[in-house]
Parts: structure tokens; C-alpha cells; sequence
């Protein structure tokens, strides 16, 4: 039975731990590792000593760690929450993502380099990668109506009015089938065309290195991205933590973890969709079109290349820099992706991009007048009245034709990260706006922001800026 908002009692909250592994240090560590004891590299060296030696140290590493291991669980009462237990089967695998998806990447880019191979025109490239985003939104159109069909909807659709029948079961079940199988072939080739144009622009923004050229190597997969479960104090508006889910994930799962949360650790919790990923290759949903995917693939690459400085070393150091990283990563990739997109189509992209106003609603303006009375709320201890207040405010934005599902403390700590979005009342959004209005190119203002390896040091930097601008403004 589902109980009202604010009547769960309030258990004893057991200690609080953050779980967290950083997703790129694990993807490109992996990959100098295999690099190191893959077989091709071992059958390089000369000598049978070489080799046995390299199988007893590969041997012996193997048998440390399982000692380690049996040590570790030997001395570990580990006890899986209520909340662990019901998400243990919708975990997304970092793990599996790297072992599926590093080895195919990388053959794929060797097999471009044999001789003999066509080499696509500029016309030809860009034509194959929009076929393919026009396929991948047609399968999102298909899924749709496969699900209508599943739930006996045949007929109507999605908001219950009559509408032209849907085809059969096995029609769409053939039509999915063929679409897919499409979209393979395309794949590797699409990707590939898409990260050279990406790393062309980085080259021309003066963003690679001397030695190593675009590093790291721009690296992405397009497909579903992985769904998030983001955790908030329920008394204020904090990302606590967060774990990666499966990508097609029902909204039955997705409420009942966000109530197990609730009832079980008193915690405000919203299953959130990911347009992206920066695992290593990155993730990049790809239904939301050619545009937004080279944005996002250059948001991802972003973080990647964040992380060799401070900047991004520190990503998880505060929420602030966690702000700091997301913010940078979303300005610099919108300029870096409208670039690319430019420079593979030919089409030329305007900012600000408007995505249309359902009901002439502003919903900037309204979303972050709803964060203002909720954080006001909760500062005076209403923790009832704000989650009151944001699911009436919820109910309003769905009428005017933004379908949320969930509008609570959880999903203002995570869509709060990015200071430029509806979800956020940081500063740092219009700061970072100014100082990459004042740098020279998006290398200097990258250059600048990456260096930041403390909020305090970010502070002190926005001071003195502001400081020598207060003289130009009087004079």
C-alpha cells in the first residue's frame, strides 16, 4: 500500500558511506592494462624466458589479488540495505560496458587502416551518419507503438484518442528486427566519422597536445544510455549519491526503487534518463538526433579530457565542483558540438536553441522559481509543505505539456548540476557564461576553468576578475 507523502516514520538512518568509482580512470586504466598483457603484446618479445616470465608475474598478480580478496570478505560484515537488494538487478555494469564495447572500438579503427579501403567523400560521410539517426529515431517511433500494442492500445494513441490503427505484433516485432540489424552495420562506421570531425575541431581550437595530439583520443558509442538513481536528504536539496541503472527500465521500477528509498532510509529519490555517459569510449543516447548527440559526445569527451586536470580531478571534491566540471563540460561542448555538426553537414547551428514554449510557458523562469520556494520552504524545516508545494508544481508543468514525473529534492540535486539548466539557481552558470565571453578562443576559456582545483581557488579567481572590471564600468 502506498502511504501519503510525509507520513513514513523515520528510521535509524545506518552510517553513511559514499560508494563511488571513478568511471574514466577505470576505462582508460583498463585499457593500458590489456594493452600491457595482451598476448599480441607478449608474442612481441624476444626469447622463451621473456615469456614465461611474463606468464609467472601475470601468475602470481592473479593469485595476490585472489588472497586480497578471500582476506577482505574474511574480515567484512557486509550487509546489503533494502535499497541495494532492490537495485541489484538493474544495475548498469561498467564492467560489462568496457569488456562489450574498448575491443571492438579499437579492431574496428585498425581495420581502417588497411590498404584498399574506399575513403568516404564529405557527402557520403555526412549522408551515412544522418541515415543512421534517422533510423535510430525511427526505432524509438516503433518501440512506441510495440509498447501501445503490448498494453492492448492498438487503436489509440498514447494519451487515449482515437488515432489510425497501429500495425500488428508482428509486423513491428519484423519492422524492429530490420532496424536494428540496420543500424549495426552502420554503427562502427557512423562513430568513427563522428569522432574524427569531433577531434578535427578540438585540433582547430588549439585543445591537443604537442606530442600526443587530441588526448585522450575522442571515443564514443551511440545507443541507450544508462538511467541514474539520484539519493537527497529529504530536509534539503543535496545530491548524496548516486548509482547507474539499466536504460530500459519500466516507470513501475523506477517508482518502486524511489519508494524503497523513501520508506526504508527516509530519502528523496528520482530515477533520471541520461543523454550521456563518460565511461571510456563515452556513452551517447542516440534518439534524439545528429544535433544534440555531437553536443553530448562533445560534453562526454570533455569530461575525459577534464580529467588530467585539476579541474577534473576534483570533480567529486564538492558539490560546487561538481557544478564547476558539468557547467564547463556543457558550455564548451555546445560550442565544440554545433561546431562539429557544422563541419559534417554544412549546417549552420544558432544559439540560443529554442526547443519551443508548450503554452507559451517559460520554463526556465518557472522551474527555477519552483527550486526558490522549495529551498525556502525546507530552510524553515517544512519539509512537507516543499514536497506538497513541488508535486502541485509538478501537476502544473505536465499540464502545460512538460511530462516530469517526478519533481522533488532528488531531482533538483541532480539537474542542479548543470548551473546553465531550468533546475539550477547557482551563480556560477551566468559566471561561467562571463568569463568564456571575455576569453579570447574556447582553448583559453578551457585552459582557464581547467586549472580550478578547489571552489575556494575558482572564488578567488571570480573576484579578481570582477574587481578589474568595476573600474571599466564607472569609467
Amino acid at each position: 500500500m502506498v502511504r501519503q507523502r510525509g507520513s513514513y516514520p523515520r528510521p535509524a538512518r545506518r552510517p553513511y558511506t559514499k560508494r563511488h568509482v571513478n568511471p574514466i580512470f577505470f576505462g582508460i586504466s583498463g585499457r593500458f592494462l590489456d594493452a600491457m598483457t595482451s598476448p599480441a603484446e607478449a608474442s612481441k618479445s624476444t626469447g622463451t624466458g621473456v615469456r614465461q616470465a611474463l606468464r609467472k608475474l601475470r601468475r602470481g598478480m592473479l593469485l595476490l589479488f585472489l588472497a586480497l580478496l578471500v582476506v577482505a570478505a574474511g574480515h567484512s560484515d557486509y550487509r546489503p540495505t533494502e535499497l541495494e537488494t532492490a537495485m541489484a538487478p538493474h544495475r548498469y555494469s561498467i564492467l560489462k560496458w568496457e569488456l562489450a564495447h574498448l575491443s571492438h572500438k579499437w579492431t574496428h579503427a585498425a581495420s581502417l587502416l588497411l590498404p584498399g579501403r574506399h575513403e568516404l567523400s564529405d557527402a557520403e560521410k555526412s549522408q551515412l551518419v544522418e541515415e543512421y539517426f534517422d533510423l535510430a529515431q525511427a526505432a524509438q517511433n516503433l518501440e512506441r507503438q510495440q509498447r501501445q500494442v503490448e498494453l492492448g492500445r492498438g487503436g489509440l494513441s498514447s494519451d487515449g484518442s482515437a488515432s489510425v490503427p497501429l500495425p500488428g505484433p508482428a509486423y513491428l516485432d519484423t519492422a524492429i528486427a530490420k532496424n536494428r540489424e540496420q543500424r549495426r552495420e552502420l554503427l562502427p562506421h557512423v562513430e568513427y566519422i563522428v569522432e574524427q570531425t569531433i577531434a578535427r575541431v578540438v585540433r582547430e581550437q588549439g585543445l591537443d597536445t604537442r606530442w600526443l595530439g587530441v588526448f585522450p583520443p575522442v571515443d564514443t558509442t551511440f545507443g541507450e544510455s544508462p538511467n541514474v538513481l539520484i539519493l537527497s536528504p529529504r530536509d534539503r536539496i543535496y545530491r548524496q549519491d548516486g548509482f547507474l541503472l539499466d536504460p530500459d527500465l519500466t516507470i513501475d521500477i523506477k517508482e518502486d526503487l524511489e519508494t524503497v528509498a523513501l520508506e526504508t532510509e527516509d530519502l528523496s529519490a528520482v530515477v533520471a534518463g541520461t543523454a550521456g555517459l563518460s565511461v571510456y569510449p563515452s556513452v551517447v543516447a542516440d534518439a534524439l538526433g545528429l544535433r544534440y548527440a555531437m553536443e553530448v559526445a562533445a560534453h562526454e569527451w570533455l569530461h575525459h579530457w577534464l580529467f588530467f586536470r585539476p579541474l577534473g580531478r576534483n570533480f567529486n571534491r564538492s558539490p560546487e565542483m561538481l557544478t564547476l566540471n558539468e557547467t564547463a563540460a556543457t558550455i564548451a561542448g555546445q560550442e565544440l558540438g554545433d561546431m562539429a555538426y557544422t563541419a559534417l553537414t554544412g549546417g549552420e547551428v544558432t544559439r540560443p536553441w529554442v526547443r519551443g514554449r508548450p503554452n507559451g510557458l517559460d520554463f526556465t523562469a518557472e522551474m527555477r522559481e519552483t527550486r526558490q520556494k522549495a529551498e525556502q520552504l525546507l530552510d524553515q524545516g517544512d519539509i512537507e509543505g516543499a514536497e506538497a508545494y513541488m508535486e502541485e508544481r509538478r501537476k502544473f508543468f505536465v499540464a502545460a505539456g512538460y511530462n516530469i514525473r517526478k519533481l522533488n529534492q532528488a531531482y533538483f540535486a541532480f539537474y542542479g548540476s548543470y548551473a546553465t539548466g531550468p533546475g539550477s539557481i547557482s551563480p556560477i552558470g551566468e559566471q561561467m557564461r562571463e568569463i568564456r565571453r571575455l576569453s579570447s578562443s574556447l582553448g583559453e576559456f578551457l585552459d582557464t576553468v581547467a586549472q580550478f582545483g578547489t571552489y575556494a581557488e575558482y572564488l578567488a579567481y571570480w573576484e579578481n576578475l570582477e574587481s578589474a572590471a568595476a573600474p571599466k564600468a564607472q569609467g
